[in-house]
Parts: C-alpha cells; structure tokens; sequence
C-alpha cells in the first residue's frame, strides 16, 4: 500500500502492478469524465477530471490499451475533492484504451467513465471515430460499392446537419456543421441510370507571356466564374498562359482540371469550366463536335495560382446530368510550365 507521498508519472510495469492493489472506487460518490482533444495525426491530449473524492484522498489514474500501459498517475483530491489528470497519448489508443481510478479508503476497484474515446459516425455497419478537436473534424469519408443496379442517392441523419455530400470513385464524403455526437447515417440508394458521357485530353500547352499581344479574343470567364461576352483579354508580361484544347460528349458541364498532384476525381476547387462547345462536325475544317478550349491566363502578381517551372497534372472532365456522374479522361496529361520568357 503507497504510504504518504505522491506517485508522479509512472510508467514502469512493475509499478503499475503495486498500483493496482490500491485501486478502489466508491461508485456512489465518485464520478469521472474524460476528454480528448486532436493534436495532429499522431498525438491526442487527455484530461480526465475526478469528483466527489473526500479532501486529501490518494486518487490513483491507470489506464491500460489492452496489456500496454497508456498512463499511471496518483494525485491527492483537493479541497473540493477533485483531482485533474492531463496526459498525450498516441492516436492508436483512440477508443481501444480503458482506464481504472481507485480512491482510497473503497473496497473494491471498478471501471467509470476513464474511456479514452471520441465520437462515431456510422455508415452501413463502417465506423469512423472522429476525435473532438478545437478546429473540430467535420468530413468524414466511406468505402462505397453500389448494389446490383443501384447507385448513390444520398445519406441521411437526425443526429447532425449535413452540409454537403458526395460519392466518386468508391468514395462517399460527408460534411457536417459540427460533429458534436455518435452520427448514424442512413444509405439511399436509386436506380441505376447509363452513364454515355465521355471526355479526352487532345492538346495541352503553356508560355509564358511577353507582352505582345498574345491574348484571347472571345467569350472570356473572370475570377469569379462569370461570363465576359466579347471580351479582349490580353496578357501582361511574365503572366502565365495554360491552354488546353479538350473533347466532350454526353455533357452538360464540361471543362478542365488542374492540378499539382494527381487527379483522381472532380474537385470543383481545381475545375476550369469551358465555355463554348463546338456542336456538330466540320467535315472542312476537320472539326469534331464536342471539341472545346480553356484559356488560362494567371495575371496573380503575387501566390500565383500557377507557378512557372512546376510540374501540373491536367485531364478533362464531362457531366453526364441523367447520371449525376462526372466522367474523368483516363490519364493524368503531364506539363511543365516554362520557367522563363517565350517569344
């Protein structure tokens, strides 16, 4: 039995074993609450608040992720009769670790409230636990394979507003405005519809401006999406031009991605919408129907949006509206922007 003095911060196994002789609990009087707060993918604090203990009891913390100690601490109550424990632990102990608080002066241990846990976001039997953050986690992501002839519909839930949902690629990312609580979604599916659009890169380039006059001419799109008709937009010396000439069919949306890494899906953050879409064959010219161009011309003076001499991923993507489906083309097309000036 520990005598008069503190324990502070043991670890050792041996240890732990003497401390659990003297664990003990009064289920009555004691209560005991813990939270967890993120750190970053590796670390979560917990603190673990103790009440009801009489003043100047030995209050013992043990908390255990299966045989391997998480922490072992003993602090006497004060005059209130609480006791705090603070603690960093691994994000692996995250709703596996369980932890026992003994009082002297009880006769027999018992668990209470010692759960290092977070919340669960539940989807078709998978379970997401979402640690509570001071941010505060809000998108949580599931593995998604339709059912014979069926695709996404939606999901749904009581326990907290969904802001925005998605499913591409096997994937379906749900947004909330807080997770403050164990979620349950419920899965709707619909009935499958074709999907007939299609999408290619054919042409991509990229310069980087003299000043001369190198603009376009045309229906032009501003910073923020909206359409300048007949508008003469030329480039100032030492912007960046990227220039993709793309093929679509079967859409109502259609444009161009671009990106630093890889592209796997639509992502609206990365999405250059065309504008104007060739819309039958011109047996003459060799024009086919579906073919379109995006211009982009980087005028940022500062925190370009694209850098010259880096490396970017482009493919074009199609919106198939009866299928509610964005069509990818098949490779990530690869450009370097030119790091100096071109004629």
């Amino acid at each position: 039995m520990a005598k008069n003095g503190v324990f502070k911060k043991i670890t050792a196994l041996v240890m732990a074993i003497a401390l659990v002789v003297c664990f003990a609990v009064s289920a009555s009087a004691v209560t005991v609450t813990t939270t967890t707060k993120y750190v970053d993918d590796v670390y979560i604090d917990v603190e673990v608040n103790v009440a009801g203990a009489d003043e100047g009891d030995n209050v013992t913390y043990y908390a255990k992720n299966g045989s391997t100690d998480v922490h072992i601490n003993q602090d006497k109550a004060d005059e209130n009769g609480a006791v705090t424990f603070n603690y960093r632990t691994e994000v692996g102990n995250l709703g596996t670790t369980t932890a026992k608080v003994g009082v002297t002066g009880a006769s027999s241990a018992e668990e209470e409230g010692g759960e290092v846990d977070g919340y669960t976001v539940t989807l078709d039997h998978q379970n997401q636990t979402v640690i509570a953050t001071d941010e505060g986690q809000t998108k949580v992501t599931f593995n998604y394979s339709a059912s014979d002839g069926m695709q996404f519909d939606e999901v749904t839930t009581d326990d907290a507003t969904i802001t925005s949902q998605s499913e591409s690629a096997g994937k379906i990312n749900v947004t909330f405005a807080a997770i403050n609580g164990n979620i349950a979604l419920t899965l709707h599916e619909k009935e499958a519809v074709g999907v007939n659009a299609t999408a290619e890169v054919l042409e991509i380039g990229a310069k980087i401006s003299t000043g001369k006059v190198d603009g376009v001419i045309g229906d032009v799109t501003d910073a923020d999406g909206n359409v300048i008709e007949n508008a003469d937009i030329q480039a100032s010396k030492g912007d960046v031009k990227l220039t993709v000439i793309g093929k679509a069919t079967g859409a109502t949306k259609y444009g161009i991605l671009v990106s630093k890494s890889a592209i796997t899906t639509y992502d609206a953050n990365i999405a250059y919408e065309g504008i104007t879409m060739l819309e039958e064959d011109d047996d003459k010219l060799g024009y086919e129907q579906g073919l379109f161009a995006v211009q982009i011309i980087d005028t940022s003076k500062t925190g370009a949006m694209i850098e010259a001499g880096a490396t970017y991923n482009v493919k074009v993507y199609a919106y198939d509206e009866a299928a509610d489906k964005y069509v990818l083309s098949e490779a990530n097309t690869t450009i370097e922007i030119p790091a100096a000036e071109e004629n």
